[in-house]
């Protein structure tokens, strides 16, 4: 497993499952998708409940989390 397979399940539970908003959902939007790719398209279909989890646990991807890794820096830009 990766660093964005564990911010997934750290959501999971924190939100109890609940990802997606009624428009991503409605466009059939998998929950995983949104810690993958643009952050403009995670933003605009995640739940209220996941954008306060990413709030807390800023989301960072794949490249952003190895750059933080490899500097030592702690990287945040700035919601989730």
């Amino acid at each position: 497993m990766n660093h964005v397979d564990y911010q997934y399940l750290d959501a999971v539970d924190s939100t109890a499952g609940v990802l997606v908003n009624s428009e991503g959902r409605a466009k059939g939007i998998d929950g995983f998708t949104l810690f993958q790719g643009p952050r403009s398209r995670a933003e605009k279909y995640a739940s209220e409940e996941l954008l306060e989890f990413w709030e807390q646990n800023p989301r960072l991807t794949m490249s952003e989390y190895e750059d933080q890794w490899v500097t030592g820096r702690e990287y945040f830009s700035g919601l989730g």
